[in-house]
């Protein structure tokens, strides 16, 4: 596998601290050259090779660095893979058919089928129908060769019915998550053809129709179908029929709670949509009820369990506060200042890079929205200070619209131009528009500052109207600062 000068580096940085220790008990005492070349990276903020390997030069692993980087990489892979093995049941599955397969060859077959048996078991709770497949056919071989057939003539009947039954519910996955796939495609593509852009969608959701579930499938088949189908009509601007697919989505998770909870990341935003979608159409009688659906993760961003979920969870809902004006006990500057912030001090390190950034911003947005412009610069520096090719871009362009209004309010005008002139440099669409509308104001403000408030506030409510798509909050703040211009 051949490594881009900075593969390395990004695979240190991403490592968690639990992650970071188990590597260098890994290594015990045969890798402590190696083990030093990974704590010179740790240390790093940006790598240079060239820079980092003059500074370094007199340590042992400079004498041949691309083979000690390349030996470092896939040792922390290997250790990884490692740590986080036990974890994956697709990987215990997988050892299961290979042992079975190893005392087969030795002609054991009784012990083999008891081996496959119980993998058997985990494939059909976890619903890994390729595994069961491949589980399945070993023990028909194993019925005949082993004298099975004999014992139970009815034993090699019901593994073919099974493996028919895992074979369709594989297939019906398969098709079903392709144009899951290709739906998501078509969200993001770029470009003003809408007329071709709905009919695409359309097309993809009469394709999905006709592969609706039966009640006995698998929930793995009935929750893709239900989002697949919730997310077309939502793009669609159908607020109706997705509310219809996203209850069906929520109900579906409420039925099967155990497996739900495997996997809670897709739960919270199933919550966030269902509500989203019922504020978009009025429909409000039990809202509240959803709002409390999400507390059993809000309290993870105190206990971290798990972090991630927890500030999806957090985000979720206070997206929606912030954009519809609910009042949520949790999520007002108590939550902020008491909860996030040590979250973020005590736990930053183990959250991914851009849930983080991500939290950031939203307390930079709540401080704006009460004019706790001070604030909202501290907030903000942590997402201004990460590398651009770390973070998401929409964040980044997001943080760049935010920061000017900041320094306008500080009365830094001398640095709008240049932090402009950068923002118009890589923004693009939607960020473009809210940058130019912004440069205008800035421009004509100081010359008449009423007159450009007032433009600004028709041009945010212009966009607003031809459903321009401006991130929320980022449109909220925008909005109450424009009007407080006034």
């Amino acid at each position: 596998m051949k490594l881009f000068t900075t593969d390395l580096f990004d695979l240190i940085q991403s490592l968690n601290k639990a992650e970071k220790s188990f590597i260098k008990k890994e290594s015990g005492n045969n890798s402590q050259t190696y083990l030093e070349l990974f704590s010179d990276l740790e240390k790093l903020k940006v790598y240079d090779e060239k820079d980092f390997l003059k500074k370094q030069s007199k340590k042992q692993y400079a004498g041949n660095y691309r083979f000690a980087k390349h030996y470092l990489y896939h040792f922390i892979l290997d250790a990884l893979h490692r740590l986080y093995e036990e974890a994956s049941t697709s990987a215990k599955i997988s050892a299961q058919i290979h042992k079975a397969d190893v005392l087969l060859s030795k002609s054991l077959y009784r012990q083999a089928y008891v081996l496959l048996e119980k993998a058997v078991g985990n494939c059909e709770e976890e619903e890994l129908f390729a595994l069961a497949i491949e589980c399945y056919s070993r023990q028909y071989r194993i019925v005949f060769k082993g004298g099975y057939s004999i014992e139970r003539p009815e034993l090699g009947r019901e593994l073919c019915e099974k493996e028919t039954t895992a074979a369709s519910q594989l297939l019906l996955y398969s098709k079903l998550n392709a144009l899951k796939n290709r739906l998501i495609v078509w969200l993001r593509k770029q470009g003003n053809d809408a007329v071709k852009h709905q009919s695409e969608i359309k097309m993809i959701l009469k394709a999905a129709e006709q592969l609706q579930p039966e009640g006995g499938s698998s929930y793995k088949n009935q929750v893709l179908w239900q989002h697949t189908m919730a997310t077309g009509y939502f793009s669609l601007q159908n607020f109706e029929l997705a509310l219809k697919y996203q209850r069906n989505l929520l109900a579906v998770y409420n039925q099967y709670q155990w497996r739900a909870a495997k996997e809670p990341y897709n739960y919270v935003s199933a919550i966030n949509n269902l509500i989203m979608l019922q504020l978009e159409l009025g429909d409000t009688e039990d809202i509240e009820s959803n709002f409390h659906l999400f507390e059993p993760f809000l309290k993870g961003l105190t206990e971290a369990k798990p972090p991630d979920i927890a500030i999806k969870a957090a985000e979720g809902a206070y997206n929606l506060r912030m954009r519809y004006g609910i009042s949520y006990d949790q999520l007002d500057e108590h939550f902020i200042e008491q909860t996030a912030k040590p979250f973020l001090e005590k736990h930053g390190d183990s959250v991914a890079i851009n849930f983080r950034l991500n939290f950031h911003l939203h307390m930079a947005y709540y401080y704006c929205t009460q004019l706790q412009f001070e604030k909202a610069q501290e907030a903000l520096m942590t997402v201004l200070h990460t590398m651009p090719k770390d973070i998401r871009s929409d964040l980044h362009l997001q943080a760049r619209i935010v920061e000017m209004i900041i320094h306008y309010e500080l009365g830094n005008p001398n640095l709008l131009p240049y932090l402009m002139d950068a923002l118009l440099r890589k923004a693009q669409g939607k960020h473009k528009d809210l940058a130019n509308a912004l440069k205008i104001f800035f421009a004509e403000s100081g010359i008449n500052k009423s007159k450009a408030a007032k433009k600004l506030n028709q041009t945010l409510v212009a966009y607003k109207e031809k459903g321009a798509n401006i991130p929320y909050p980022l449109e909220k703040v925008l909005m109450l600062w424009a009007k407080s211009l006034l």
